[in-house]
């Protein structure tokens, strides 16, 4: 445990793309809130989940707002790429899903991810490795779009389940699956409807990931990524640094590019600062702040500046909270990682929260670490509290 702590402190310095675990959840479900969206690394397939995807409202597109509304990654899956450009839109790739911001219309919309993957030439792979039927052919020429829409939902009729889970959404069904594009197909264990966005599959008997007589939605996205559909830059994790790169600070990728500071927060410095790489930051306390209590949010003022006093905007704040175990007060467990809800101000100034566990007991010694980025560099300050 403290070569663990020694070592998370000198990546910490070194500013080292990690990955922090928040209080309570697994490192299966590990994600990070940003202060415009949240940081995922489910997805990335990087086993030592210190890269990820940023999922964020901006002036480009909403996606984050988007994201919540549809029901999460329960609905929509994980994040497994970048912001891109394709089709000319900024366009993100979920496991399910592949939201596109139509600026035009102020919102999000949906990829026809099937009817893509048909025009790529992918129909028999699709059947035969994925057990999706291939796209049907309908003699709609001629017809008005409601008789269009009419006949192609009463493909949903062969199967009352499937049928229940395509209407069973937030918000219009057409809008979010696309129309059926094929017969509901048995195969041995399961029936499929293909859709324009997504693929039904109603199980007829228990598989690991679901029980017999119940439906789900293939990972459209996923299966698309492995078609080849997306360019291989944008399908490249990000680090945490990356991520909250306040924009300019960073040369732009050409599959995206950093998201810029979110309306609510202070701007950052309209020419990026330039800073070196190892050159540290130094993060000074407002006040000397009071014991925090247990369960209780907790305050501290802090103020950002270069090597030479300047201050620094738009730096980002992290805060680790370790606690002793047992009698052994060099020895550390990690509690967790708290982002402030705003960057650093013009004055390098910024007011942030942080909440000690509510089983840690009154009189308790513990240590708050610090850290500032700002790509391509970072401070730290180490803090010992004691819990009142």
């Amino acid at each position: 445990m403290k070569r663990l702590a020694a070592l998370l402190a000198t990546l910490l310095v070194a500013l080292a793309p990690l990955l922090f675990f928040s209080p309570g959840v697994s490192a299966q479900e590990a994600d990070l809130a940003l202060p415009n969206g949240r940081f995922f690394t489910q997805a990335s397939g990087d086993d030592s989940r210190r890269t990820g995807f940023p999922v964020v409202d901006d002036s480009r597109a909403r996606f984050w707002s988007e994201f919540q509304r549809l029901g999460g990654a329960s609905v929509v899956g994980y994040p497994i790429s970048r912001r891109f450009t394709y089709q000319g839109f900024e366009t993100q790739v979920f496991q399910k899903l592949v939201f596109q911001w139509k600026p035009a219309e102020g919102r999000v919309d949906y990829l026809n991810i099937f009817d893509l993957l048909s025009e790529a030439g992918k129909d028999d792979w699709l059947a035969v490795t994925k057990q999706v039927p291939n796209r049907g052919t309908f003699n709609e020429q001629g017809k008005p779009w409601d008789q269009i829409v009419a006949s192609r939902l009463a493909l949903l009729d062969k199967n009352p389940a499937i049928k229940a889970a395509y209407h069973n959404v937030r918000g219009n069904p057409i809008e979010l699956n696309g129309l059926p594009t094929s017969e509901v197909t048995d195969y041995p264990n399961v029936q499929v409807l293909r859709a324009q966005r997504v693929v039904f599959q109603y199980w007829k008997v228990d598989v690991p990931w679901a029980r017999a007589q119940t439906v789900t939605v293939a990972n459209g996205g996923d299966v698309a990524k492995e078609a080849g559909l997306f360019p291989a830059d944008a399908l490249k994790p990000m680090t945490l640094l990356e991520a909250t790169a306040p924009e300019g600070s960073a040369p732009p990728s050409t599959a995206s590019q950093p998201a810029p500071t979110p309306a609510s927060a202070p701007a950052a410095p309209a020419a990026p600062l330039r800073l070196q790489a190892g050159e540290p930051l130094k993060i000074e306390l407002g006040a000397q702040p009071a014991s925090p209590k247990p369960g209780a949010p907790a305050t501290l003022s802090l103020r950002v500046t270069d090597s030479r006093g300047t201050p620094v905007p738009g730096a980002i704040i992290l805060i680790l909270v370790h606690y002793p175990l047992k009698a052994d007060d060099t020895t550390y467990a990690t509690d967790g990682v708290f982002f402030s809800q705003n960057r650093t101000d013009q004055n390098g100034a910024v007011t942030v929260q942080y909440t000690v566990d509510p089983k840690v007991p009154s009189g308790l010694g513990i240590s708050l670490e610090i850290s500032a980025l700002y790509p391509p560099t970072g401070g730290r300050l180490v803090l010992p509290l004691v819990v009142g």
